[in-house]
């Protein structure tokens, strides 16, 4: 009977330890480019402002330490879209398309491991001074502060 029930608790670790082995654990992000106010951390959230565009590097980490391959996804790529680059298949760019939120699904090897939040943001103001389309002069379109006297067809 000991036997019997050592045997079940060995083949119950080593199913366990079997299963842990090639879960996700993390993801590790590099190389962010774009827009200094964005944030790519799939742990803690996503952040684009309108209009921009962010690439990463994501690289999806097992428990065990080895390297996933897998890919994300937006829920709604009307809001973030998500694509992965050509060169690399853990580069990727977020580009905020418009002001909202929605989720990024984080798939690794075959399965749905994450469910990341999202926003994309207002833009930030521009630093640029606006300048009225005239250039701030007025009285520019009827040829200034004249009377009829000034106007030559008035003879």
């Amino acid at each position: 009977m000991k036997l019997c029930i050592f045997s079940v608790i060995a083949l119950l670790v080593g199913f366990s330890l079997g299963c842990a082995n090639g879960s996700y654990g993390s993801a590790v992000v590099t190389q962010e480019v774009g827009a200094a106010s964005a944030r790519i951390d799939l742990h803690t959230g996503i952040s684009v402002p309108e209009g921009s565009a962010v690439s990463a590097n994501i690289q999806l980490v097992a428990v065990d330490g080895d390297d996933m391959t897998g890919f994300l996804e937006s829920e709604d790529p009307n809001i973030l879209e998500v694509t992965q680059s050509a060169g690399s298949s853990n580069d990727y760019v977020f580009l905020g398309v418009s002001e909202g939120t929605t989720t990024v699904n984080v798939m690794a090897n075959g399965v749905h491991v994450a469910t990341v939040s999202a926003i994309v943001v207002a833009p930030a103001s521009s630093s640029i001074e606006e300048l009225p389309i005239d250039g701030g002069v007025t009285g520019a379109v009827d040829g200034g502060a004249g009377d009829a006297a000034d106007d030559p067809g008035d003879g």
